[in-house]
């Protein structure tokens, strides 16, 4: 992991995704800092390894003393939808101290639902590109068009970023929303 952090600075890549917990399932805080700091100034985000915490809130205050910028997760579900309470209390937990990023099955059917329920600021979706058979992730795809070249993988693909975009510019308007 020191390597591949170590070669995503020299190639000038934004950010640094990583997840290290102990045999226990608690947040291996010691070896997480050591590559929080070994990525500075590159921000690192502690990936759905969370979700196999034993206890989030207890892990939630754990990657915090990491130093790491935010916590990609679906509050322990298989998606985010199903987790929709505990992912409001610990984005309200979080406060200004990490940020918290819903992720698994977001799509444009239930982003508006999952930000305006748990305020999240920022959302991880895969638009229908990470496993085609899977409900909400692209099932409406067909399984053999995801050849580049074909356009129409290409075109489905910016037509479902362009459709989330524009729900969450929609919702930064909404007085509901902060």
């Amino acid at each position: 992991m020191r390597y591949d952090i170590q070669a995503a600075k020299e190639l000038g890549m934004d950010g640094i995704v990583l997840g290290i917990l102990e045999e226990s399932a608690q947040v291996d805080i010691e070896r997480t800092q050591a590559l929080v700091e070994l990525a500075h100034p590159l921000p690192v985000t502690f990936h759905r390894a969370f979700d196999d915490s034993e206890n989030l809130d207890r892990s939630l205050e754990d990657v915090i003393q990491t130093g790491a910028s935010r916590i990609l997760t679906s509050a322990g579900q298989p998606r985010a939808i199903d987790g929709l309470s505990t992912l409001a209390r610990l984005i309200h937990a979080a406060k200004d101290r990490i940020l918290i990023m819903p992720c698994g099955g977001i799509n444009s059917d239930n982003v508006v639902d999952i930000v305006r329920t748990t305020l999240a600021q920022e959302v991880h979706s895969s638009a229908g590109t990470s496993s085609p058979t899977s409900p909400g992730n692209g099932s409406d795809l067909s399984p053999g068009n995801h050849e580049v070249g074909s356009g129409g993988q290409a075109e489905l693909f910016e037509q479902k970023v362009a459709k989330l975009v524009s729900l969450l510019g929609d919702l930064s308007h909404d007085q509901h929303v902060r």
